[in-house]
């Protein structure tokens, strides 16, 4: 939508941070907080401050996306989602 004082709110440089569209360039997942591990699994974690949370290891890349994404929606944070 437009950029309008209706339609925006003030948040905290660490909430403007994490409310990005791209991913780093050292990611190879093609997935937020998603990593291989090495025995070739995938793992999802999530920094919430201060501490990194394991969400768990799965056999792909978009089941541990996915269960990112969860994470994210059932602690009702202001993390970005990988899916919409």
């Amino acid at each position: 939508k437009n950029y309008e004082p209706s339609n925006c709110r003030w948040v905290t440089k660490t909430t403007q941070a994490r409310n990005t569209v791209k991913l780093r360039s050292t990611n190879t997942s093609g997935f937020r907080g998603v990593s291989k591990t090495a025995v070739g699994t995938w793992r999802a974690r999530i920094k919430v401050k201060p501490d990194e949370v394991l969400i768990g290891v799965f056999d792909t890349a978009i089941e541990a996306a996915l269960a990112y994404d969860n994470y994210i929606l059932l602690h009702q944070l202001e993390h970005t989602r990988n899916f919409s």
